[in-house]
């Protein structure tokens, strides 16, 4: 009786034997686990973009420019040069012979 209340021309999937059996399968634990998932995954790619990051470029400070004078510019250390104390690299120290052991 309930084939013949229904239209003609419902797809198969729409039927209720189809319905009841897919319902079934949905209440499953393993179903409900991928469901679950799957919706914790949308949300998660939803919300996600929105968030700020940690990326993002961090305000940009002006900063004046200073144009030194030339007492100023005599001022400044040469740092192509070698200061006189530090140690030359070319004399390099050398390490105490190491007694190779045997086992």
């Amino acid at each position: 009786m309930s084939q013949s209340s229904l239209p003609k021309n419902v797809p198969d999937f729409l039927r209720q034997e189809n319905l009841d059996k897919t319902l079934e399968v949905l209440r499953q634990p393993f179903s409900l686990a991928i469901l679950a998932s799957i919706g914790i995954h949308a949300i998660l790619g939803i919300v996600l973009p929105m968030l700020p990051s940690k990326d993002q470029k961090p305000a940009e400070h002006s900063v004046q420019v200073v144009e030194l004078v030339s007492t100023d510019q005599a001022r400044i250390p040469e740092f192509d040069k070698p200061l006189g104390n530090s140690p030359s690299i070319s004399n390099p120290t050398k390490l105490p012979n190491q007694v190779s052991k045997t086992l």
